[in-house]
């Protein structure tokens, strides 16, 4: 893309709508999408976000990924394209800052209890996030 990105373009609305056995499953929304993109697994999620974020062009890689094989399989949507029903368990805005380091660097904020944290990686990200989604579903928590 290249260029000047505007603000709305660079956060991206996770909605969960399943959390079992720590696998997040749900939608990633964002400006570019005619309709929410479904995922099935943490992976899918993940994945889906590199991709955007390649679309979108910002933030640029600080590295070009390393794979096994030249080019990524061909993912299939876990349900076929359909879109979850139901109340999102937890609904976070992911702004990703930079990508560096064969990671992402950002900030999330967890809409629900209107919280918002920095994140240095991919995998603090997705903690920060099993964090929340644990304590969103246990009996009693506030």
């Amino acid at each position: 893309m290249g260029g000047y990105i505007p603000e709305d373009q660079k956060s991206y609305l996770i909605s969960i709508y399943s959390y079992d056995n720590r696998s997040l499953s749900g939608t990633i929304s964002h400006p570019l999408l005619a309709q929410p993109r479904p995922f099935g697994s943490t992976l899918e999620l993940l994945t889906a976000l590199e991709e955007l974020l390649d679309q979108v062009g910002f933030p640029a890689r600080g590295m070009q990924p390393r794979r096994f094989a030249d080019t990524p399989a061909e993912r299939a949507a876990a349900d076929g394209g359909r879109q979850p029903g139901g109340e999102a368990l937890a609904r976070f805005q992911l702004r990703v800052l930079f990508r560096q380091n064969a990671s992402w660097q950002g900030s999330v904020l967890w809409l629900e209890r209107g919280q918002e944290l920095r994140f240095r990686s991919v995998l603090e990200l997705l903690l920060l996030m099993d964090g929340a989604l644990a304590a969103g579903t246990r009996p009693g928590a506030p």
